[in-house]
């Protein structure tokens, strides 16, 4: 005779697949966001533990050497600046070896934009002649800049060794 066939209902439909799948893009662009904010603060947190250390090490330098601070390089004619990037000496030339194992490049060190820069001859603070640019060079041996540029700063920025972004920026007077 006849068979009856009944609809298996084990599954589900194609329409009840598709907002699935949305809402989880949805939440993953969300969560995708978020982090990017993260990671730009763990690469801030880098930079200025990375500027920390090199300050230390350029104070530790200073004071076995009557409060001269570094060139970059060994001999009295080597540069007075230099940077990760650019067309600087390179930031390595530091003369602090004994002070720090070794000078970390800035985690995206993209020229132009992200780098560290040193400088003597240069203190953190504006001269009277220039009251808002937010360095002044002295040329003195016992002053010194190091800068760099943080993604996340309210601080103004400055533009000087070839990066018009820099707005962190540390040193000794």
């Amino acid at each position: 005779m006849f068979k009856i066939y009944k609809k298996n209902k084990k599954g589900f439909t194609l329409i009840e697949l598709l907002v699935v799948v949305a809402i989880i893009g949805l939440l993953s662009s969300i969560v995708l966001t978020s982090l990017q904010g993260a990671r730009s603060r763990g690469r801030d947190a880098k930079r200025t533990e990375d500027m920390s250390q090199l300050q230390i090490a350029i104070e530790l330098y200073a004071s076995d050497h009557n409060g001269d601070y570094p060139l970059c390089g060994t001999l009295d004619t080597s540069p007075t600046a230099c940077s990760t990037e650019g067309s600087y000496t390179a930031l390595t030339n530091l003369n602090i070896k004994p002070y720090i194992a070794s000078i970390s490049s800035d985690p995206i060190n993209t020229k132009g934009q992200y780098g560290y820069y040193y400088a003597r001859g240069w203190k953190p603070s504006p001269c009277p002649s220039t009251p808002t640019v937010p360095i002044c060079m002295t040329g003195s041996k016992r002053n010194y800049i190091i800068g760099t540029r943080l993604e996340n700063s309210s601080s103004p920025t400055y533009s000087g060794w070839g990066n018009g972004n820099l707005n962190f920026l540390r040193g000794g007077e």
